[in-house]
Formats: structure tokens, C-alpha cells, sequence
């Protein structure tokens, strides 16, 4: 397969995106005859992520077998969880031990390592 000179952005199936878009998210029908063009036209590569709405749920309900996807779903995700869980965690540790009267070493210990 050669490179593709073109692909398909997903974003509108997934959000009231763009400056110009006056009509919101792509209606289901409008997304099946985008596909089944690009299709006919060589169009295959469809470019998503988990940024893009439920962008990616409405594509799955499609035959995308003539389709390459590209996103950034699972490293977008690792991330966002890991830094969601630093920032949890921090926040909780530091509720913890304001919630302790004389906090030890041994309770902020114990603390850190059930979290860290």
C-alpha cells in the first residue's frame, strides 16, 4: 500500500467542532455516506481519539475494514490517568495528614506507600 495523500477527520462525529459549524455533530446517516465516499474515492486512513467526543463509539458502529485508523487514545489515556492519579493522590495524602493530629513518620510512611 502506498502512502495515502489523504485522510479522514473524525472530530465532528464526535463534538459540535469548528469554527464554521453551525449544525453540531454529524448526523449517523452523513457519517455512513462519508464513509462509503471516501471509500469509493481511496480515502483509508480515518484519523480519531478519545478527545474527539464519541467520536470513536459512532465509528465502531461501521464497517471500517478498507480503513486505517489513527489516534492517540492509548498513550493520551496512560498519561491523563497517571496524572490524575499523581494529583489524587497528592491531594489526599495531604488532606490525610492535616487530618492527623501529630502525624508520625511512621503514619506519613505508611501513607506514601498505600499510595505511591
Amino acid at each position: 500500500m502506498k502512502n495515502p495523500k489523504i485522510g479522514l477527520g473524525s472530530v465532528q462525529w464526535g463534538l459540535k467542532y469548528g469554527i464554521s459549524n453551525n449544525s453540531g455533530q454529524t448526523p449517523d446517516i452523513e457519517i455512513a455516506s462519508i464513509l462509503n465516499r471516501a471509500r469509493e474515492h481511496g480515502v483509508r486512513i480515518i484519523d480519531t481519539a478519545c478527545l474527539y467526543g464519541d467520536a470513536e463509539n459512532r465509528l465502531g458502529q461501521h464497517s471500517l475494514d478498507a480503513f486505517q485508523m489513527i489516534t492517540k487514545r492509548l498513550i493520551f489515556r496512560q498519561l491523563v490517568i497517571q496524572r490524575m492519579l499523581t494529583a489524587f493522590c497528592t491531594v489526599q495524602f495531604v488532606n490525610l495528614c492535616r487530618n492527623f493530629k501529630y502525624p508520625s513518620f511512621m503514619d506519613i510512611w505508611c501513607i506514601m506507600r498505600t499510595i505511591f
